[in-house]
């Protein structure tokens, strides 16, 4: 019993090494696996679409959590360059030329826009609003609201239902 004991309480005051919480497997597993050992799935593969980075995504996202959770949120260019940034901080294999032009491909294939900032070209290329929503947007920021949510884009008048709740995955609120 006294063995027993004893074991229990020296793993207890062992310390515990934190897990990043982007790694899914124990850390022993996670430092052999290679970029060449899990090529991207199928589904992987035809959620991102061709151009260029597109394989640098791949080389630093699928190692470790695969390239669909890389991408389920959109993000602002700043935000997806910080992404980028902390994944590597994290462990992410990769080049400095590598994660920028990560960085690239996921802001232009997987943009957000913060219509708090955004011109209107940008919220009908990026958000598919068209010209005049865009313009009715800008024009109520600069009457003086701040969009904080989405339901703060919906008080503003003459959009589309339809294309206004198309977008919200594409729009980010940043504080002004």
């Amino acid at each position: 019993m006294v063995p027993v004991l004893v074991f229990t309480l020296a793993m207890a005051a062992a310390p515990i090494r934190p897990m990043p919480a982007h790694v899914q497997d124990p850390p022993a597993q996670q430092a052999t696996l290679t970029p060449q050992e899990r090529p991207m799935t199928d589904a992987e593969s035809e959620a991102l679409p061709k151009g260029d980075g597109r394989d640098a995504v791949a080389f630093m996202c699928v190692p470790c959590h695969g390239v669909l959770v890389a991408i389920a949120a959109r993000k602002t260019p700043i935000a997806w360059d910080a992404t980028v940034q902390d994944m590597r901080v994290k462990g992410a294999k990769g080049t400095d030329e590598q994660a920028e032009a990560a960085a690239k491909y996921l802001s232009k294939f997987f943009a957000a826009v913060d219509v708090n900032t955004a011109t209107a070209a940008q919220l009908t290329e990026i958000a598919g609003f068209t010209a005049d929503e865009a313009a009715a947007i800008v024009a109520w920021r600069d009457a003086g609201h701040t969009f904080k949510s989405f339901t703060d884009v919906r008080k503003v008048p003459g959009l589309d239902p339809k294309r206004l709740t198309a977008a919200k995955p594409r729009l980010a609120y940043a504080p002004k």
